[in-house]
Order: C-alpha cells, then sequence, then structure tokens
C-alpha cells in the first residue's frame, strides 16, 4: 500500500527508523530491563517522551502524519510505551480537569518519565461496570480517606502512584493515591504467562493526598474519553499487526504448516489491508483538519479482533515451540528452543486477551461507536 507522504515526511520517518534503531535492541535477541532504560532515557533526552502532549507540556509540534509515522515505526520494531498510564490518561485527564496545582506536580514528573503510574479500575464484585463499583472515598477527622479493592491491575507492584476511579457521594471521580501510602496492600496476581505485572490493590481506610479529585465522572461520557484510546496508538495498530504476519510468514516459510492455516494467514492479510486503508482515511481528515469519516472505535474493533487471530496463529503454527511458560532465566542462559518470536508466543497472545479485556467488550465498544453515530440502542 503507498504511504507516500512527501520528502519532508520522509526524511523524519529516516530520522525516527534511526533513533529507534540506535536506542532500542535488534528483535534478534531478548529485550532486558535495561534495554527499556536506555530507551526511556533516550526518550527524555530527545524531548520525545510524550510527543502526543502539548508542545508547552513537554510534547512535540508534530503534525497528524509525524505522530502516525511515529507510531508506526514503534509499533513496527515492537518498543514498548514509555508508561502508557502515566503518559496516555494521567496526563490528558490532568490537563483536562486538574488544577494548576496538580498539572504543575505531576506533569513535569510524567513528562520526564520519572514517576511509574497504575491505574486502578475493575473490581473483584463488579468488573468493569461502573455503576457497581464499590471503591468509596469519605471524609473522616477533615481528611479524605479511600476504602474499597481493585483487581486486574497492571504494573502496581512498581507503581509510584495509581489513578483510581472511586465513588463519592455526588458521583464519581478519578483520585491520584500514593501507592507509597499507609494502608495500601499489593498483593501480586499469578497470570498464565508467569510474570508480575498484575496485582490486587486494597485500600484500608487510607488518607489521600491533599488535592488527590480530578473532576468529576458520568460513566458512559468523560470516563471513555480517558480510557486507553488515543488517536495515534490507535492508528499504529496495523504496524503492529503487520509485524506479526511477517512473523508468521517466516514461521510458514520454515515449519510448512497445514493447508487451514494458510487459508486462515490470507483471509487475515486481507483483512489487515482492509484495516491500513481505512486507517489511511482517518489519518487524511485529520491532517486536513475535517470531519473525521468514522468512530475510531471501529479502527479499535477491527485492530482488535486481527491482533487476536494472529496470536493464537501464531502460537497454532509454531507447534511445540511455542512455550506455555517461558523461563526468562533459561532464555537469558541458553537462548531459545527453535525461533525467537515462539518463545513469546504465548505470553504476548495471552497478554493481547488480557489488553482486550481491558478496553471493554466487543459489545460495549460497539454501543460506543452507535452512540457516535447519534443512536440510541
Amino acid at each position: 500500500m503507498n504511504r507516500y507522504f512527501g520528502a519532508d515526511m520522509d526524511a523524519f520517518s529516516d530520522r525516527v527508523d534511526t533513533f529507534i534503531e540506535r536506542y532500542w535492541p535488534s528483535a534478534a535477541r531478548i529485550v532486558s530491563h535495561a534495554d527499556v532504560q536506555v530507551w526511556r532515557a533516550a526518550l527524555v533526552n530527545a524531548g520525545w517522551s510524550v510527543p502526543q502532549w502539548p508542545e508547552h507540556q513537554g510534547g512535540t509540534d508534530w503534525n497528524p502524519t509525524q505522530h502516525y509515522i511515529w507510531r508506526r515505526a514503534c509499533s513496527t520494531y515492537g518498543v514498548p510505551d514509555a508508561d502508557e498510564v502515566g503518559t496516555n490518561l494521567v496526563g490528558p485527564l490532568l490537563m483536562a480537569q486538574g488544577s494548576a496545582v496538580q498539572q504543575e506536580l505531576f506533569l513535569p514528573e510524567i513528562a520526564a518519565l520519572k514517576s511509574w503510574w497504575c491505574f486502578g479500575f475493575m473490581e473483584p464484585h463488579a468488573g468493569a461496570e461502573v455503576a457497581a463499583m464499590t471503591t468509596t472515598v469519605f471524609e473522616k477527622d477533615g481528611e479524605l480517606r479511600l476504602n474499597g479493592c481493585k483487581n486486574f491491575v497492571f504494573d502496581a507492584l512498581r507503581a509510584d502512584f495509581m489513578c483510581c476511579l472511586a465513588r463519592r457521594d455526588d458521583g464519581f471521580a478519578f483520585f491520584l493515591i500514593d501507592m507509597r501510602a499507609d494502608g495500601v496492600l499489593v498483593k501480586s496476581t499469578p497470570t498464565l504467562d508467569g510474570q508480575d505485572t498484575m496485582a490486587q490493590v486494597t485500600f484500608n481506610d487510607v488518607m489521600l493526598m491533599p488535592a488527590s479529585q480530578i473532576g468529576l465522572v458520568r460513566p458512559g461520557s468523560e470516563f471513555e474519553r480517558y480510557q486507553f484510546s488515543g488517536v495515534f496508538s490507535t492508528l499504529a495498530r496495523s504496524a503492529q499487526a503487520r509485524a506479526q504476519l511477517n512473523i508468521l510468514d517466516r514461521v510458514i516459510s520454515d515449519f510448512d504448516p497445514s493447508d487451514d492455516i494458510h487459508r486462515k494467514r490470507n483471509d487475515l492479510a486481507v483483512d489487515l489491508s482492509v484495516l491500513e486503508a481505512l486507517e489511511l482515511r482517518y489519518l487524511d481528515a485529520l491532517q486536513r483538519g475535517v470531519q473525521v469519516p468514522f468512530s475510531l472505535i471501529v479502527l479499535r474493533l477491527k485492530s482488535r479482533k486481527i491482533l487476536l487471530q494472529l496470536g493464537a496463529l501464531q502460537v497454532e503454527s509454531f507447534g511445540y515451540y511455542a512455550l506455555p511458560f517461558a523461563d526468562d532465566a533459561l532464555l537469558h542462559n541458553e537462548g531459545p528452543i527453535g525461533p525467537v518470536a515462539a518463545a513469546a508466543s504465548v505470553r504476548q497472545s495471552l497478554t493481547q486477551q488480557l489488553n482486550a479485556i481491558y478496553e471493554g467488550s466487543t459489545e460495549q465498544l460497539k454501543d460506543e461507536a452507535w452512540r457516535h453515530l447519534g443512536h440510541q440502542k
């Protein structure tokens, strides 16, 4: 598909590729924690840690096409977000609804990647149903206190702060919580991929920081704007899918799987080409400053379906090389058995399924897209 955006954008794309190749390790080896730290430091030094933010808040002056090129390159090279919750959710939320004191306190730290954030949303007996959530903020001795529990919290074990959705007398609101405060209990939640990335966080009469509340939230409206649905990260998903399809093609070339896998691969390739065309239509509208032709939710739904199917098909194609529980110590010391991508294929597939849960059910996203068109179900 032709993505020629002009000589200036070609030069910018070359600059991005050079930057990533210099500071991000080759896909031919397993990425370490030290690699991630080097990458984060390089982003800060280049002023690219929060490119989607306004320039006066530490962001860039990139146009939509530059953002698209950057996100596609990051997805193609497999580069992770520096801090998805802090940069993509908390920062924009603070800029939209936070006080001047809150912005001055937190935004510079987030932009400099000096603080790590997690997001407290789902609850044991409520799931993702906001109206059923019971985590509550109340006043005691003139101070705000928090009681409740959040589960399936990404990165809670290493987070410095949490952005937590909680109930108040006058509705729901986001609260900024110091994870080191008394009464915060973090318990690791075992996952099938063997990683300590998830946790349950319990709050027992936790005293909140001054000015910790950010606005009020009406479920189904403002909250949806601050979910993980950044425009340019969503537009980049086709690059992530294309990279996975290339891995799958190498597997098919080496392992010669069944005709059924070949057929599934070809069907996904067609779907991916359609997704790429839709992305370019959306980008063209952004670049020209005209009304976008359809809801961003359409791209989220289509890209999620493709990524989930690609992940499952990779596992099926790798066969017994797709280790269900990859031992990181063994991989670092002895190297993977078989293709490098095989060792992490199950973990990657499970993570994609988990991310899909966090985005909301397919039915919820369809309802949101339906409302975007001005209809009520």
